[in-house]
């Protein structure tokens, strides 16, 4: 395990010498003589072992409090960086060679998974040390290794079981094309380890696994089938249907009939590149929306992906799903009279992307990812940030469904089935931000489900990109429905 041990006076981010190692070390694992918290140089912060923490992290109001130490300091892009709430290329911390930064929680933690992100982490892997400590005298490594250099979203390291600990540190040198080191972000935590399942390529010919009559499942609050030849369902108010930039979505005649889907019409959705434009939409949302305090949901849905069908596409970002889970206003920034005048929080003050996995809209959603050529079911509510991958099968129709509690408690769970087989899952996580209005009461905040294609794509040899929607539901579990009523052949082993 490479460490760097900490020199009195040495060049760190600020130390002091007004107490020996020993005495410091004795205070710092003993719960009645806490660390002081001011250094000795008068910054605040907390001072072990000739180190000075400070208090980047504390007091803030996304929930990653913790005091800062590290091999360098300042500049455009500061170590502090990794705690800012922040996943992004705009809030780095840039450096080169070998260096370290550590964070000490403001209390004993119980964490079974560190995690970091990288800035250019979907071009080249990272080379990095995780270690955990109790007292700074006894480490454990948590991972020592390369990133995966295939994303820029926060990758966890798990544990075999908890540990109590105190101190993180994060040994940093280089990545595998220079020695530049670009952490966006570190987080910690003790969450079930998610799980994403291989799939098989095919489906079965008969599509048993899956309840052919939707209407015949309780507790039904929207069900579009396109039978009647339009957008209108037969269960639930009218859908939301928005088209920008050129992009269209329409009622057709299915025109890839095959066992797994023998309607008559289905939705036809068709998304242009973006030229000039910032992005271009083509959405089905389900309506009506839908109570997010503490409900749980079922919500099922058929795709047709053409054999090819993003060939000549270069994509700056692409999104077939969202749950939006936007408060009443706009995320970051909505407007103080969109809520109770007697809200006993101030929510027109909460920059809500604090709260939100990677930043942008409050949503969860199923994205592609060009790098890798992958669907991503991205679950976003911090501190949870689970991203589990599958391939896309192209030439068939495919069977989604997912259930989900939404929740932001520790107890909230989805499971994603494709064609009836498990497709990923996590349990006991966090799958709704903290104060979401929605928990509140306000219902004017609940959720929209939207289906189609959100993008941002140009070509030079191609003029759209089309793919196909059918049999959308939406099951409300409190309402009676069950998973075996939805899917009788699903498969959870």
């Amino acid at each position: 395990m490479r460490f760097l041990p900490a020199l009195c006076c040495a060049a760190l981010i600020i130390s002091g010498c007004s107490k020996s190692s020993d005495e410091e070390s004795a205070s710092d694992s003993d719960d009645s003589q806490q660390p002081q918290q001011t250094c000795t140089n008068g910054d605040p912060g907390v001072e072990v072992d000739g180190i000075c923490f400070r208090e980047y992290g504390i007091g803030s109001d996304f929930g990653y409090e913790a005091f800062l130490a590290a091999s360098v300091t300042g500049g455009d892009n500061p170590p502090e960086n990794v705690i800012d709430g922040y996943s992004a290329w705009d809030s780095r911390w840039e450096s080169s060679g070998s260096q370290w930064v550590e964070l000490r929680l403001p209390k004993m933690e119980s964490i079974n998974r560190v995690g970091i992100s990288f800035m250019k982490g979907d071009e080249y892997p990272f080379v990095f040390t995780i270690t955990a400590s109790v007292d700074r005298r006894n480490w454990v490594t948590v991972y020592d290794g390369q990133s995966s250099g295939a994303s820029t979203h926060v990758e966890y390291f798990y544990l075999d079981s908890a540990i109590d600990v105190n101190h993180i540190r994060v040994e940093l040198n280089g990545n595998t094309a220079n020695s530049m080191n670009y952490p966006q972000e570190i987080r910690w935590g003790n969450q079930s380890r998610p799980v994403s399942y291989p799939q098989n390529q095919t489906v079965s010919d008969a599509c048993d696994f899956y309840n052919s009559d939707p209407t015949a499942i309780l507790g039904a609050i929207f069900i579009a089938t396109f039978e009647n030849g339009i957008s209108s369902p037969e269960v639930g108010d009218s859908p939301l249907i928005t088209a920008e930039g050129g992009a269209s979505l329409e009622a057709v005649d299915n025109p890839f009939l095959d066992s797994c889907n023998k309607s008559n019409a289905v939705l036809a959705v068709v998304s242009v590149p973006d030229g000039s434009n910032f992005k271009t939409r083509a959405e089905y949302h389900s309506a009506p929306r839908m109570p997010l305090n503490d409900r749980k949901y079922i919500y099922t849905w058929k795709q047709y992906f053409p054999q090819n069908f993003l060939e000549g596409a270069d994509i700056n970002w692409m999104s077939f799903s969202q749950w939006k889970t936007w408060p009443c206003g706009w995320y970051d920034s909505p407007s103080a009279g969109d809520y109770p005048s007697d809200s006993p929080i101030n929510y027109s003050a909460i920059q809500y992307d604090h709260y939100i996995c990677e930043g942008a809209g409050i949503f969860n959603q199923l994205a592609y990812i060009p790098s890798r050529q992958t669907l991503s079911l991205d679950m976003r509510a911090r501190p949870d940030c689970a991203y589990l991958e599958h391939t896309p099968i192209e030439a068939q129709w495919n069977t989604y469904i997912l259930e989900v509690y939404w929740t932001n408690s520790d107890e909230g769970y989805f499971k994603l089935f494709l064609n009836g087989q498990i497709l990923a899952m996590a349990e006991n996580i966090k799958t709704l931000y903290d104060f979401h209005p929605g928990l509140m009461g306000y219902d004017t905040c609940d959720m929209y489900w939207g289906l189609g294609i959100y993008a941002s794509w140009t070509s030079n040899s191609r003029n759209d990109v089309k793919m196909y929607l059918d049999d959308i539901a939406v099951y409300d579990m409190d309402l009676g429905a069950t998973l075996a009523q939805v899917c009788p052949g699903c498969v959870t082993d």
